[in-house]
């Protein structure tokens, strides 16, 4: 009767959290693989309802029908974890094997005499190993900003991998423990798996909720046309570099970079064309850069960049890098806007250098000292350096 009551309450829990996720899904399209969460609870609750009442049905439709329930939730619960982690395929390859194993194992159990043991152990190893494949995939989301939520929950579920090993152990070795104690046992085991599931069923939604987040974060952060940091999220990045500046004495430099003639670019081959030229300085500008250096949209066909750790000499080959990469540019003949000739569209730019000067400089001073740097190299004739 109590283990009876126990399945219940876990049945009503699984589709009580099916309704609540696929809800929350529908609702925030951007709540990534919540959904999957939903349908992996609703087909391990159909398993649980498929247990409760075994004994009405044939012995192939109750080993069936329970077994690829539970490993079907764990599929679903991996299609999750892949939608998640953007994955460019959704398709389960390892865990459709394991079905197709399961049902192989399934009919071998019924028709081949091999035994109730037989079935518990292979079982047991399918969903262990579907469960670790999962707790892998779940660790390689830390990239995409939910890592804590993401390692959170890939502990439960290696929690999970030992708790239904264990259950498998008792199934195949308890039964000379007696039938009260290993009812007891079963019991105890059945909870604590229950607990795991809504334990990973928590930290499903804190992963997708964190990640949802910080994509919107980024998104406030960054230019939609080259994915660089906007003027807000640059600054930011500058004041603390300028904070560790405070406390190291370490040098840093800001470069201001303007492409010349550009309103000449979108005039002559439309804005389309000025897009694609900017999104090219983009990438020269990057080559010329390095691993530590921040890139800022700064307005129009303006950029800025920040160096730490460069001094003045480093910033002013840095820049010249810059320069001589943007004049590289090159992009495919495209036709003149109004007209039926064909031009290749070059590209130079100026550079304007600041560097930290001591504890009383400023990041609003320096900047002001790049921009007007940055003025004198066009005065000057442009495609130059100055600072």
């Amino acid at each position: 009767m109590e283990s009876t009551l126990i399945l219940t309450l876990t049945a009503a829990l699984f589709f009580s959290g099916s309704a609540v996720m696929i809800t929350a899904r529908l609702h925030n399209r951007g709540l990534m693989g919540l959904g999957w969460l939903g349908l992996s609870l609703a087909s391990g609750g159909v398993g649980v309802v498929l247990l409760l009442n075994s004994n009405r049905l044939p012995l192939l439709a109750s080993v069936l029908s329970w077994d690829m329930s539970i490993l079907i939730a764990l599929v679903l619960l991996h299609v999750g974890v892949l939608e998640l982690a953007a994955s460019r395929s959704l398709f389960p390859t390892f865990g459709t094997a394991l079905l197709a194993f399961q049902v192989g194992s399934d009919l071998y159990c019924v028709y081949g005499n091999a035994g109730n043991r037989f079935r518990i152990t292979v079982f047991g190893l399918l969903i262990a190993g579907q469960l670790i494949d999962t707790a892998i995939h779940l660790l390689k989301i830390s990239k995409h900003g939910g890592q804590l939520p993401s390692q959170f929950t890939a502990v439960i579920l290696w929690g999970a991998v030992a708790t239904n090993l264990v259950r498998s152990c008792m199934a195949i070795y308890g039964l000379s423990w007696g039938r009260e104690v290993t009812h007891r046992v079963w019991d105890l085991t059945t909870i604590a798996y229950t607990v795991a599931v809504l334990g990973v069923a928590f930290g499903f939604f804190w992963t997708s909720i964190t990640i949802r987040t910080s994509g919107l974060e980024h998104m406030a952060g960054t230019d939609p046309l080259t994915r660089l940091f906007n003027r807000r999220l640059f600054l930011t990045w500058c004041e603390k570099e300028w904070l560790r500046s405070q406390k190291t004495g370490a040098f840093f430099s800001i470069l201001m970079i303007d492409l010349d003639h550009f309103k000449r670019i979108n005039d002559t081959f439309g804005h389309h064309i000025g897009d694609l030229a900017l999104c090219a300085a983009v990438e020269k500008i990057q080559d010329a850069m390095r691993g530590i250096d921040v890139i800022g949209r700064w307005g129009g066909e303006e950029f800025a960049a920040l160096l730490p750790g460069a001094n003045h000499q480093a910033a002013c080959l840095v820049a010249d890098r810059v320069r001589r990469n943007i004049q590289r540019v090159s992009l495919s003949p495209v036709s003149k806007v109004g007209t039926g000739g064909e031009k290749r569209l070059s590209l130079t730019a100026c550079v304007g250098i600041a560097t930290h000067l001591n504890a009383e400089d400023t990041v609003q001073a320096m900047m002001r000292r790049a921009d007007q740097a940055l003025y004198t190299a066009k005065t000057n004739g442009r495609n130059r350096v100055d600072g």
